[in-house]
């Protein structure tokens, strides 16, 4: 069971960070952001780096802010996943994690009405639903999970940003 779970937690993790490495047009610069400080200990750097509401500056900035939001959830679901190697999954960290991304992305939605605004609070639903269940690896498994971050996708990149 250690195994298993720890083999589906090690993909996730990969997957996600294949897909924020591949994100190739950079905005974060070219927005003027800076990218959020990434935690080792996996605590809250999600949270802690979430960017302010954006309402209605765009949704290149709202998808640059996104991203980054996702760079650090990511690197804190790697962090965790580097800190148990060889040992039990430590579901409330990911759980934390998970919840960490799911406010920073509600965040940078804010009051917003676009497709990527909605796209944005939609996949922080399926987040938030995953960070509650008893596996919150497993419950990034889902349909909707898949298909909020695919509408997130096709929102930034119609916006002109690379979103993954």
């Amino acid at each position: 069971m250690k195994r298993i779970r720890s083999t589906a937690t090690v993909l996730i993790s990969v997957s996600l960070l294949a897909l924020t490495a591949c994100g190739g047009n950079d905005t974060d610069a070219k927005a003027g952001s800076t990218p959020p400080a990434v935690s080792t200990g996996a605590t809250s750097a999600a949270a802690t780096s979430a960017p302010a509401p954006v309402n209605g500056t765009g949704d290149a900035k709202l998808c640059a802010e996104a991203q980054a939001s996702a760079k650090a959830w990511n690197a804190d679901l790697t962090a965790v996943m580097k800190s148990a190697e060889g040992k039990e999954t430590p579901v409330s960290e990911i759980q934390e994690a998970h919840a960490d991304f799911a406010s920073a992305l509600n965040a940078v939605a804010g009051g917003g009405d676009s497709k990527a605004a909605a796209a944005a609070k939609e996949l922080a639903t399926h987040v938030g639903k995953a960070a509650t269940a008893t596996d919150p690896l497993k419950g990034s498994y889902t349909p909707g999970f898949e298909k909020s971050i695919k509408d997130l996708t096709a929102a930034c990149k119609a916006a002109g940003v690379k979103f993954n």
